[in-house]
């Protein structure tokens, strides 16, 4: 009986020692837990989720430094012509791209945390505006560099900047054919501040501030000038016409104006999606906020651009505004008190009801009411300023 019971013994030690070691693997095997990615409350947002957060670090650091550094750099070069105009583009276009491979890797080791955001579809819109925006930039380049209106001698006017008087309005902007189309004229006397074009041999260097190159018909970028440059330059030429020319370099401009607020766009949509905010009916009451602060960012640097000159053919830089014989159609833009008026009024009647949509079918609560109070009043500001502003309402007036 003894050595049965001795084996028993054995064999429930052997027993619960395997069980023991089979535990102690299987907790060592077992995967970690997964964040959860879901609360009582709806899904969790990108930034309580913790994992793979250096991709979604790098993503944001380049895409910030893409468009909120390199992309105004390249606009201002290209809207002053400059020939680091297209090597700025092409650094946006490295940048940018860097970002979109960091955001593609984030997106496919992570859920999707906020279904149908918005940023997504922006994002990838912007950068495919930008990307046609350099492919443009290299056909204007090389078709524009075979234009007469590219390869002309440029030629300078100078411009002083002197007070003149009311009835002096006529001989003021009787200027030389050739003048700059963007200078605004203003404060200029036709005896003592237009001056004869000066020889094309003199370097550039050698003009103040004040004297301002003649700009060509289309953008021409500038490139190193080489066999294949050469060539190419020929065979676009012979392949778009003129007339194609001018829509691809109207198309261009355009972009040039209005890729800014669309990056400004795409970056606030991704601050909304990477804090998981403006869900269901909450998007109204965030559309209020980013709309009011995005109309006041762009308002303060529509008004630093005027301050600095910007702006000046329209008179919106506080000079007397040219005529239409020195600057064409731009002489029946409205004033730039109308467009800061109609930006006071833009903000005043988005967002009269924005606010309350967030709890649409209920009564109105205390911030209802004054959101609305305080849409109300930049609506009537703004009416009234653009009111005053009309050329029709000052003949009733006067």
């Amino acid at each position: 009986m003894r050595p049965v019971t001795s084996a028993a013994f054995a064999a429930l030690i052997a027993l619960a020692t395997a069980h023991d070691s089979m535990d102690m693997d299987m907790a060592h095997n077992a995967p970690e837990p997964t964040p959860a990615t879901h609360t009582p409350d709806g899904p969790i947002s990108y930034f309580a989720y913790r994992k793979h957060s250096s991709s979604i670090i790098a993503h944001i650091a380049l895409m910030v430094a893409a468009w909120c550094f390199v992309l105004p750099i390249a606009v201002i070069l290209s809207i002053a012509r400059s020939k680091l105009a297209l090597l700025s583009q092409f650094l946006f276009m490295v940048v940018n791209a860097s970002g979109l491979l960091f955001g593609i890797i984030y997106n496919d080791q992570t859920p999707d945390l906020y279904v149908n955001n918005a940023h997504h579809k922006l994002g990838w819109a912007a950068s495919c505006v930008v990307g046609a925006q350099v492919i443009l930039a290299l056909l204007l380049t090389y078709a524009g560099r075979g234009d007469v209106g590219s390869t002309a001698t440029y030629e300078h006017n100078h411009a002083a900047f002197l007070p003149v008087s009311t009835e002096d309005h006529a001989d003021h902007y009787r200027v030389h054919q050739h003048r700059w189309s963007r200078d605004s004229g203003q404060a200029t006397d036709s005896n003592s501040s237009i001056h004869s074009p000066r020889s094309s041999s003199e370097s550039h260097a050698d003009y103040d501030g004040f004297e301002k190159p003649e700009l060509p018909m289309f953008v021409t970028l500038g490139l190193p000038e080489n066999a294949v440059s050469r060539f190419l330059s020929k065979r676009l030429l012979g392949l778009m016409p003129r007339s194609a020319l001018r829509g691809l370099n109207l198309v261009y401009n355009i972009v040039d104006r209005v890729v800014l607020p669309l990056g400004f766009a795409a970056i606030a949509t991704g601050a909304v999606t990477y804090g998981g905010i403006m869900r269901g009916r909450d998007v109204f009451n965030g559309l209020a906020h980013f709309i009011k602060g995005g109309i006041f960012f762009w308002y303060g640097v529509l008004t630093l651009g005027r301050y600095i000159g910007c702006w000046a053919d329209l008179g919106w830089a506080w000079n007397k505004k040219p005529p239409a014989s020195v600057v064409g159609w731009k002489a029946k833009v409205p004033s730039g008190e109308a467009t800061e008026s109609f930006v006071i009024f833009l903000y005043g009647v988005t967002n009269v009801f924005l606010e309350h949509l967030s709890n649409a079918g209920q009564a109105w609560s205390s911030t209802d009411i004054e959101h609305a109070s305080i849409s109300v009043l930049f609506f009537g500001g703004g009416l009234a300023g653009m009111l005053l502003e009309s050329t029709c309402i000052r003949g009733w007036l006067n």
